[in-house]
């Protein structure tokens, strides 16, 4: 059989070069859709952005206390320690993939509509599980549906995932000033808005391509698992992601209480996400030429320093500025380098259930339970103390890291992403 744009046989044996009109069908064929995806991305994250940042004042407007705050910021995080596991094996290897992220996204836009309708916490804690369930199991697919499109282009992944920086950047900048203007409730206009916006976008995502992961030999699933270093990899992410508990709970009130307006607060987090854009943009070649072991031990001694100068002086703007800055480190660097990780040690039809266990241990257990015992120490200790206390972790992920052997990734490969 021949492919489009490549050279055929004669019937006396030769071959003829594939037409100009051969070759251009050739390369429209294998384009990779970069812009359909640098959208969903886009779209995808503006909804985070518009929700992460400004749920926690708006629960508090409803005058729940810190414990149901960071509660009801753990259930958020919580439905990710088992929908993606399960999505994924249901996936795997079935071409339900896209099938599945549109179910999703149209089922977390509907359910959302129930934060309309009540303000007791045992209803938003349902709609906010229900929203959750329905959503969570999205962006590990559309992960792989990414990397797949890339093939062995797979540094470009940042530039396309800088774009979902950017929709998040637009988002918050936008919802802050409609707090200022219209109180806490303009959250749940703006935030349903995009979340209608993204079960429309999925009709334009591009499938992944056909036969992709069932042609890519790799490690078994339970193999690459058992690895030493998928273990440590593992236990870091979940401790990266849990330090982050009282930031996603928590900062915005923390900058409420020093008197930060709603337009202030969008900008310190658009200023920590547009770092992590001018990071995506230059992540490809920090990645190719630096040790991947190496960058992720100076990503969790630098996520440590973060939490430290939030916690330790609330009141010079400069040291916040500094430590919004390290957003670019302590959520970019370190995601592009789990993605790198993931990418390089789970293959073939593995690949969508690697990418689940990280959102899973990382994203699920490490954020849900950081954002729920950030509640209760934010009571206890105070923000000040609890900031702190949240470097205590990345610092005891920096100890394991020491024990990942020098070629982490699998085979020893480098490749970028």
């Amino acid at each position: 059989m021949v492919r489009a744009g490549e050279a055929s046989p004669k019937s006396d044996g030769t071959m003829t070069q594939a037409t100009p009109y051969e070759r251009e069908g050739a390369k429209r064929q294998h384009a990779v859709p970069v812009v359909r995806m640098s959208a969903f991305y886009f779209v995808y994250f503006a909804g985070v952005g518009a929700l992460l940042p400004y749920l926690s004042p708006y629960l508090e407007s409803l005058n729940f206390s810190p414990a149901a705050i960071g509660e009801i910021m753990g259930i958020l995080l919580a439905a990710r320690i088992v929908m993606p596991p399960l999505i994924a094996w249901l996936a795997d290897g079935k071409g339900w993939v896209i099938g599945i992220i549109r179910t999703s996204c149209f089922a977390a836009a509907v359910s959302f509509m129930g934060m309309f309708f009540g303000t007791s916490y045992a209803w938003i804690a349902a709609t906010v599980a229900l929203f959750s369930f329905s959503r969570d199991a999205t962006l590990p697919l559309f992960e792989t549906v990414t990397l797949n499109h890339l093939g062995e282009k797979a540094q470009r992944y940042t530039r396309v995932r800088l774009w979902g920086s950017i929709g998040f950047i637009v988002a918050v900048s936008c919802v802050g000033p409609a707090i200022d203007a219209f109180g806490p409730v303009a959250l749940l206009y703006v935030a349903q808005g995009l979340f209608i916006l993204l079960a429309l976008n999925t009709w334009f995502i591009p499938s992944a391509p056909k036969g992709e992961l069932r042609a890519r030999e790799g490690t078994g699933l339970r193999k690459a698992l058992l690895r030493r270093d998928s273990i440590v990899v593992i236990l870091v992410a979940m401790l990266v992601q849990a330090s982050h508990g009282p930031y996603y709970a928590f900062y915005s009130i923390y900058l409420e209480s020093h008197r930060f307006s709603g337009l202030q607060i969008g900008g310190m987090w658009s200023l920590g996400v547009a770092a992590e854009v001018l990071l995506f943009l230059r992540a490809d070649r920090l990645l190719g030429r630096l040790a991947w072991k190496n960058l992720l031990m100076v990503t969790l001694a630098l996520t440590a320093l973060r939490w430290l100068l939030i916690g330790a002086f609330p009141h010079l703007l400069a040291v916040l500025l500094a430590a919004q800055i390290l957003h670019a480190v302590s959520f970019g660097l370190f995601h592009a380098l789990l993605m790198m990780f993931v990418h390089g040690t789970f293959k073939g039809r593995s690949q969508a259930r690697g990418q689940a266990l990280y959102a899973s241990v990382g994203y699920g257990i490490g954020g849900a339970s950081g954002s729920a015992v950030a509640g209760h120490l934010w009571g206890a200790l105070g923000p000040q103390n609890t900031f702190m206390a949240a470097a205590a972790l990345p610092f005891v992920g920096l100890l394991l890291a020491g024990w990942l052997s020098d070629q982490c990734l699998a085979g020893g490969s480098r490749t970028s992403v």
